[in-house]
């Protein structure tokens, strides 16, 4: 990875992108004096794809494979990577150890180079970037380069407690498909699980954390960290609200557990280095790079 300015290049591996929102997002990262480099086909469609398999899968490889290029960033999210990652070539990731910045439906991408000993930044997709924060520019930039900032979540707290741990997860659904697939070689214990989420109803946000406990996931984890969960409503009036799900679920664990983090598909989408160490601690409510 560069030590200065990286050099990013933008893919879409997932739904089709919408220009102008891809056109906002790039000035954004020109504002920070980043040399940007397109991937072909950003604006293409195919059904609710981005393009094909074998045209999306060419297009990051090709990403991969330029000298003048040091990070992928997704364009945005939706869905199709799950399609793809089994069939990305993991050699090329390895050798040229580049990151790829992204969240969402790149919770697929991630979790597939997380289990093949790689990281990635959870952070904000190109679309996205023109509706943060100034600050969330400033702080992509420094996870880039290698200085990511640490975390600072507004609760509640769900579980008291302090833990470390290599972190992994991101999307609730698409981390949760992928139980049972290669995509996803957890390690046995010790690892902080960082989970959010946009527009399901709460009894599917149940359905998900009760997949995630009975595959052992949350047995093994050794603190869990929750972004937002956006659009997350009940879907009758006299279902649990989320507040009273996510306690439900996760309340009775004997590991910490931290509401609140300023990540996902809301206002806030603070960048987190996946596979690095951190330190959760509810006390004052971070989330620290180690």
């Amino acid at each position: 990875m560069a030590s200065h300015r990286p050099r990013v290049g933008v893919f879409a591996g997932s739904g089709p992108v919408h220009p102008e929102q891809l056109s906002a997002g790039l000035r954004v990262l020109e504002k920070a004096e980043l040399t940007v480099v397109l991937s072909p086909g950003l604006t293409e469609r195919q059904g609710f794809l981005a393009g094909s398999d074998e045209d999306r899968i060419t297009r990051i490889h090709n990403l991969l494979d330029r000298q003048d290029v040091d990070i992928l960033i997704a364009a945005r999210g939706g869905y199709g990577l799950n399609r793809i990652v089994s069939r990305l070539d993991m050699e090329r990731f390895r050798q040229t150890q580049k990151l790829v910045v992204g969240f969402s439906d790149v919770t697929a991408l991630h979790t597939q180079l997380l289990s093949t000993g790689l990281r990635g930044i959870h952070g904000p997709v190109v679309t996205q970037l023109a509706r943060l924060p100034p600050d969330h520019l400033t702080m992509l930039v420094q996870t880039m380069t290698g200085a990511p900032p640490p975390l600072q979540a507004k609760g509640p707290v769900i579980v008291d407690g302090v833990a470390e741990g290599p972190l992994w997860g991101g999307n609730l659904a698409v981390f949760s498909a992928l139980i049972g697939t290669p995509a996803l070689q957890l390690p046995s214990h010790g690892f902080l699980l960082l989970l959010e989420d946009v527009g399901e109803t709460t009894y599917r946000i149940d359905r998900l954390l009760t997949q995630l406990e009975m595959a052992g996931v949350l047995s093994r984890a050794s603190g869990i960290i929750l972004g937002d969960f956006a659009a997350c409503c009940p879907a009758q009036a006299d279902h649990q609200t989320l507040a009273e799900v996510l306690e439900e679920r996760l309340g009775r664990l004997s590991i910490p557990v931290l509401a609140g983090a300023p990540i996902g598909h809301a206002h806030q989408n603070h960048p987190v280095v996946l596979g690095a160490p951190h330190r959760l601690s509810t006390y004052d409510r971070t989330l620290i790079p180690l």
